[in-house]
């Protein structure tokens, strides 16, 4: 998805000999050109097998993202992340749909977190949600936010936020500050299988990190940019 194979080519360089027999020169001619197509046929079909092994490659990368996200072209800090938060998401707002492909073999089961990379103490946890079925792909747009309250399906648990609430927490630093948010999606050969974590958003969310760290057998991220 992001890797590019070059192989060089192999450059035959002919010199030509005078002989005096006109036949023989013709057949090493012949012979020489023989050579040289060979060699480049054989060139081109192990460039074709390494394009086509590279595109293998991409195509089954574990990856996370958010259709509904917008470019951060033209916007502050555009050079840290390709993507924009929209409005709707922000704040007090509910969750943007998230979706994700090639989970490794064997996951059981998923943790998702979103932090804010842009405090003083390294982050601060905006959402957190562990023993997603390794069966799922996704989480629908609308199902958990401050305003919404929480409507994820039976089994699937949320971290509190850092303002006490068991939802999805939209980013809303304050104006006119723009921050970096990372979305982190852990597959992992396990499930938490606890229920509801205790204590603070932090330490939940540290919890949940060390656990996923642990136990993970595919890692994907993704980033958003948001001030208002």
């Amino acid at each position: 998805m992001r890797c590019l194979l070059f192989a060089p080519f192999l450059l035959a360089a002919c010199t030509e000999i005078g002989v005096r027999n006109v036949d023989r020169e013709s057949d090493t001619d012949t012979d020489t050109d023989s050579d040289t197509d060979a060699d480049t046929d054989a060139d081109t079909d192990a460039d074709t097998d390494a394009d086509t092994d590279s595109d293998a490659d991409t195509d089954t990368d574990f990856v996370v993202w958010a259709p509904d996200m917008d470019s951060s072209a033209g916007l502050p800090r555009e050079t840290e992340c390709d993507f924009w938060l929209p409005a709707q998401y922000a704040c007090d707002q509910a969750n943007p749909e998230v979706l994700w492909a090639n989970a490794p073999a064997g996951t059981q089961s998923f943790v998702l977190l979103l932090n804010n990379t842009d405090v003083a103490i390294d982050y601060r946890p905006h959402w957190g949600v562990y023993d997603i079925p390794g069966t799922d792909d996704s989480i629908d747009a609308g199902l958990s936010g401050l305003l919404l309250g929480s409507n994820m399906a039976a089994g699937i648990y949320e971290n509190t936020n850092i303002l006490d609430a068991r939802t999805y927490l939209g980013s809303c630093p304050a104006p006119p500050e723009v921050h970096l948010f990372q979305w982190d999606l852990y597959a992992l050969d396990t499930t938490f299988g606890i229920g509801p974590l205790s204590g603070s958003a932090w330490s939940q969310y540290d919890q949940l990190r060390d656990y996923a760290q642990a136990n993970m057998i595919g890692h994907a991220t993704m980033c958003h940019l948001y001030g208002q």
